[in-house]
């Protein structure tokens, strides 16, 4: 009913303003020439001219209300209608897998062997163990043995050379020249015994001699070429001294 109200309303005021403004339309004269048919269009009757403005006035208003009831209708649908957006799939970042991290054992290298500097081994002393090889060789090896451990100042090694039937000179007793022979070795700080020249012969299956000449120095004291001569006897497996003298003074029976 508002509606149609304000159509009315809206049509009068339209009425009054086209009486107000709006001057009568002057009769139409036809241009045709006068033996033609003439045609004059009927004057509109003023009466109807307010219902059709009111009726203009009313389908505006009904053609405005009714694009507002829309406009209404769908403002009220979009916001009850909520929005839904589709979620964004969140990125999680890459871990990169971590390697384990494996240490090696340092390396070591393997000690090498502690190689020991060649040492002249010591001569033995002559026991009933020796093994036997030719007679004359075995008495030769016995001879520059005796003299090494003579150098060496290795008193024991050196007595060991001795067998029991050795006869010292001067008619001394065993323990009397061994004891002589110990100071005079002891008490040298250095010896150097050399035999050169030496010459091995079999007095029989059991007894040798040896000849040879003999370098000997002492701390100052120095002696050379001196010819010295060895008797060896048997005993069990091995050689042993049981004579000794100077070539030139010794015995001719040994």
């Amino acid at each position: 009913m508002n509606l149609i109200q304000q159509a009315v309303e809206r049509a009068g005021h339209i009425e009054r303003e086209s009486k107000l403004v709006a001057p009568p339309l002057p009769p139409m004269h036809s241009l045709a020439p006068t033996h033609s048919r003439s045609f004059r269009p009927a004057p509109m009757n003023p009466s109807r001219v307010p219902l059709a403005a009111a009726g203009l006035a009313l389908l505006a208003l009904l053609g405005g209300a009714a694009l507002y009831a829309a406009l209404a209708r769908s403002q009220a649908e979009r916001i009850a209608t909520p929005v839904t957006q589709a979620a964004k799939p969140v990125e999680m970042p890459l871990v990169k897998a971590v390697q384990p991290v494996v240490t090696e054992a340092p390396v070591v290298p393997a000690a090498l062997p502690t190689v020991a500097p060649a040492v002249a081994p010591k001569p033995l002393p002559i026991t009933d163990a020796t093994p036997v090889a030719k007679p004359l060789d075995e008495a030769r090896t016995t001879v520059e043995a005796w003299a090494r451990a003579w150098s060496e100042r290795d008193v024991a090694t050196y007595l060991g050379y001795y067998g029991q039937g050795f006869a010292p000179e001067n008619n001394a007793s065993r323990s009397a020249w061994e004891k002589s022979r110990r100071q005079m070795i002891e008490r040298r700080h250095n010896i150097a015994v050399t035999v050169r020249d030496l010459r091995v012969e079999a007095l029989s299956d059991e007894r040798v001699v040896a000849r040879y000449n003999q370098d000997y120095v002492a701390d100052a004291y120095r002696e050379s070429g001196t010819p010295k001569r060895l008797v060896l006897a048997r005993e069990g497996a091995v050689w042993r001294i049981v004579a000794e003298a100077n070539d030139k003074s010794a015995d001719r029976s040994l």
